[in-house]
């Protein structure tokens, strides 16, 4: 009962709480309002923009510390050999890909963006790769070490590749 109350009180107070506060300070700022006054609310107004960016540094920080970094952990306790199992996990993704679109309408260049956006999906390791541990095998660790190396590498480089590359392949119609 004590998780479905935090949910419900996360759910109410903290989500209509941030569009209350948003939505006030958008009105204050709107408003003609002395010059110091108007700054004093843009800067708060921008204040949760720049905290996301100084917490999304410190975590990629983190991710790559030489000594303790979570990549560099994972990379140690299952090797490169981990993440040629995932690049070739990913040609293979790719190359389904491809062949469920050989009958579809689009063009090379969306067929290629449609390969390549689909890499990042890490739903089934997410989902399955804790199983074998929990069940006692002994290769659970190393399976669900994989599964988080291939979410943690997968998610950040399929979406600076989609970024990248879809203003370059795909058009307007």
């Amino acid at each position: 009962m004590t998780t479905l109350g935090n949910t419900l009180w996360y759910a109410i107070f903290a989500t209509v709480g941030n569009t209350a506060v948003g939505l006030l300070l958008a009105i204050a700022v709107d408003n003609k309002l002395p010059g110091k006054v108007t700054v004093f609310f843009r800067s708060i107004y921008f204040f949760p923009s720049l905290i996301g960016l100084v917490f999304v540094a410190i975590i990629w920080q983190y991710f790559f510390q030489t000594d303790a970094g979570v990549i560099n952990y994972y990379l140690g306790k299952v090797g490169i050999k981990a993440v040629l199992l995932i690049a070739g996990a990913l040609v293979f993704r790719m190359l389904g890909v491809f062949v469920c679109l050989l009958g579809a309408s689009l063009r090379g260049k969306e067929k290629a963006f449609v390969m390549m956006a689909y890499t990042p999906k890490a739903t089934v390791q997410a989902a399955i790769g804790g199983i074998p541990l929990s069940l006692g095998f002994a290769c659970g660790d190393m399976v669900l070490t994989v599964a988080v190396l291939a979410i943690v590498l997968t998610a950040p480089l399929g979406a600076f590749v989609i970024d990248l590359s879809y203003k370059k392949l795909l058009d307007k119609r």
